[in-house]
């Protein structure tokens, strides 16, 4: 993209020769516009680049082709200041290769665009031409669901001929929709055995980073960040339901919904103990909702049995089973390892020191299985070279580093690092828009292609270059573009892309993407007006919200062909709905055994009254929803309101009816946490 091209040259120097590559469009009247100017380097180049925007005749090249254009100036400023002049090499057999892939909307697209010709509204495609495809969805998983649907219907067209390896689905937000491919697409199916229901498809995921590749550097990066933070309850409990933690402890899907039963009995909010809570502003003696007050009171609930309202000093014991005792000793190690790292990360040190450290917490609090061992090994390289780097020079091997500077460090390098490359080995080829890009396939699919995959954040703090840009320098919002732009000259016969089209939760209606409503623009601008109404009908298709819904299953709603959908999950779905309003079976297949209840509360008369049907189920069936007020709050308590506020009343009106005295009580509940610090508690 030109970055730093100047200095490049000059670095070869005269002796040696210097070959670029450029990847089409290149328009060559952006050179010559550069040639020649008798002004500063800098004001030639952005005059320059001004004037070659104006001479691209395509829009697509005008919005999309910014780098390619500012690689041109580059190259003919270079050659105004001396540098060997720029020779283009066509494509000998272009113009052959383009009639071999036939007169369909997508090769007069391209051929537009390698051509740089302004779209003349004069082509006329053939009433069944789909090699440019739009797919409209609700939300990332029915855009995946779409996805499936789409490679099947190609690999099931015979005139296409394609076997999965001519397929290469890319995406702007990868990373956001990994683990919705590997949900719905389910595990790749590496045999050729036929397939029983769904379709199967050989896929791989092929440059995921390597934080988000491998579960251990993961567990690393998000361990660094909760030491960061305030080790409030829902970040900790994250963290114990990491493989890699799990591994470690010994932790089951039971032990982490224990010991968030626990955080919640407890009522933690944040904080591992007084001294965080000093730093942050708040009184020392104000203890409790810590972690390390919860701990106390699970391990003297160990100690003792049968309690309820038993205080041990000025710990309130929260009660656990025999059984339980060993998940709470192995709880309370962990919560020791944080401390430990919290604090060492009070505390600047230079960057081997830190590395020294991190190894030790690494080891004692996270683990992988033999089979995962080249994680660690992974890790540990890391680890070796960020201190490696550090230890060139005497001066920053000794620079003392803040904790933030560290973890911001090696998170860069995790999620900048791309994992194991598994480019063509067999199957549909997922990746992201960089690593293949100009890669030609016969079919690239572009998922995800939402505006907020083409958004672009306010630039880093520390990046000075961005406070004053100059031509070459990175631009995230051209290269975006430009990426885009090599998609579509790769394909060779389908182009298809897949968006959002309503808003999952509300189904408003979501605009395309800029980038894709100018695609559309283009090929609006390159169709016949005669014909324009019926292109523009069937570019786009439009899915229904549910995969059950009947319209994917009648041949002719969605495609000319037949039925839409291949999964037969969503066909019996589908085929339920239509018997379901029949009234063919009842709810429940014989009454209810009666309950003997004289005495009604009066709540529970208010909560029939009020919720009928939600009652039935509780009360009289059993079951049992998550309410939102269930979920782990953050905020430490300062007043009593609602449900807390009677819990806390209940209490104190059954210790009174039992001959407590009421200093005892109110200081036991402090101890509890559900009172607020200090004089609010009164």
């Amino acid at each position: 993209g030109g970055v730093g091209f100047l200095d490049l040259v000059e670095d070869v120097g005269a002796h040696h020769d210097l070959h670029l590559f450029m990847v089409e469009p290149s328009p060559v009247a952006s050179v010559e516009v550069a040639r020649g100017v008798g002004a500063p380097p800098d004001a030639a180049r952005l005059r320059a680049h001004d004037h070659s925007a104006a001479l691209v005749q395509h829009p697509l090249l005008k919005s999309w082709g910014r780098l390619h254009r500012e690689t041109t100036v580059l190259l003919a400023d270079g050659e105004r200041q001396g540098a060997p002049p720029v020779r283009r090499l066509d494509e000998p057999d272009r113009g052959h290769g383009r009639a071999q892939r036939g007169p369909t909307l997508l090769g007069r697209l391209q051929d537009d665009l390698r051509e740089d010709h302004a779209p003349s509204a004069s082509f006329v495609p053939d009433p069944d031409d789909r090699s440019l495809q739009l797919h409209a969805a609700h939300g990332a998983a029915r855009q995946v669901e779409v996805l499936r649907d789409v490679l099947l219907h190609l690999l099931d067209d015979d005139e296409l001929d394609l076997v999965e390896d001519d397929i290469v689905v890319m995406s702007p937000a990868l990373e956001q929709l990994a683990p919705v491919i590997g949900a719905v697409l389910g595990p790749s199916v590496e045999s050729a055995s036929p397939a029983v229901g769904t379709p199967g498809l050989r896929y791989r995921i092929a440059d995921r980073s390597l934080r988000t590749a491998t579960p251990l550097l993961d567990a690393a990066d998000r361990l660094l960040a909760l030491a960061a933070g305030r080790f409030d309850v829902a970040s900790v409990l994250d963290l114990v339901a990491l493989v890699p933690v799990r591994t470690r402890f010994g932790f089951s899907d039971d032990d982490v919904a224990r010991i968030g039963e626990w955080a919640t009995e407890a009522r933690v909010r944040w904080g591992l103990d007084e001294h965080q809570r000093d730093r942050a502003g708040l009184p020392a003696e104000f203890d409790t909702n810590t972690w390390t007050a919860a701990l106390d009171r699970l391990l003297v609930g160990v100690a003792v049995t049968d309690v309820d309202q038993l205080a041990v000093g000025d710990v309130v014991a929260l009660p656990v089973e025999s059984s339980e005792a060993p998940l709470a000793g192995r709880l309370a190690e962990l919560i020791w390892r944080l401390e430990d790292l919290a604090e060492l990360a009070e505390h600047p040190r230079p960057l081997g020191q830190w590395i020294r450290h991190l190894r030790e917490v690494v080891d004692h609090v996270l683990a992988v299985d033999r089979d995962d061992a080249w994680q660690m090994d992974l890790l540990t390289r890391t680890l070796g070279e960020l201190e490696e780097q550090a230890g060139t020079e005497a001066a920053t091997a000794e620079l003392p580093m803040e904790f933030v500077d560290l973890r911001r460090l090696l998170g860069e390098r995790l999620g900048a690092a791309p994992g194991r490359a598994d480019f063509f080995r067999g199957g549909v080829t997922i990746s992201s828009m960089t690593p293949l890009r100009g890669v030609p396939f016969r079919v690239v699919v572009l998922l995800g292609v939402d505006q907020p995959a083409f958004s672009v954040g306010a630039p880093d703090g520390d990046d000075l270059s961005a406070a004053a840009p100059l031509l070459g320098d990175r631009d995230r919002r051209g290269e975006s573009r430009q990426a885009l732009l090599e998609a579509v000259l790769a394909a060779r016969d389908r182009l298809v892309l897949i968006r959002e089209g309503n808003d999952v939760r509300t189904n408003q209606v979501v605009p395309r993407a800029v980038p894709v409503a100018e695609l559309v623009d283009a090929v609006a601008a390159t169709v016949h007006p005669e014909h324009h109404d019926h292109v523009m009908d069937q570019l786009e298709v439009r899915h229904p919200r549910q995969p059950f819904d009947d319209v994917a299953f009648q041949p002719g709603a969605i495609v000319a062909e037949g039925p839409w959908s291949f999964d037969v999950a969503a066909h019996r779905g589908a085929l339920s709905r239509r018997t379901r309003g029949r009234g063919e079976h009842s709810f429940l297949q014989r009454p209810l055994v009666p309950v003997e209840q004289p005495v009604i509360e009066l709540a529970e008369l208010h909560e029939f009254l009020r919720e009928p049907v939600a009652h039935f189920v509780r009360r009289r069936l059993g079951v049992r929803f998550p309410s939102a007020a269930e979920s782990p709050s953050l905020l430490v308590p300062l007043d009593l309101t609602g449900l807390d506020r009677w819990d806390v009343g209940s209490r104190l009106f059954a210790w009174l009816l039992a001959g407590g005295e009421l200093e005892q009580w109110e200081r036991i509940e402090r101890r509890r946490g559900t009172l607020g610090p200090g004089a609010l508690a009164e």
